[in-house]
């Protein structure tokens, strides 16, 4: 994963990011599948 759309991601699955999903309408992630998320994105990028 290219580094850009990793930092996208990550942005996306933080706290910050999950509360614009809310103000935009949709339905954030539930807090477990962020996380597991996020540490996924850590194992791509580590490669």
């Amino acid at each position: 994963m290219d580094k850009l759309t990793s930092e996208f991601m990550t942005f996306v699955l933080s706290k910050q990011g999950q509360e614009i999903v809310i103000k935009d309408g949709y339905f954030p992630l539930p807090a477990d599948a962020a996380a597991e998320g996020r540490a996924s994105l850590k194992f791509y990028s580590a490669e």
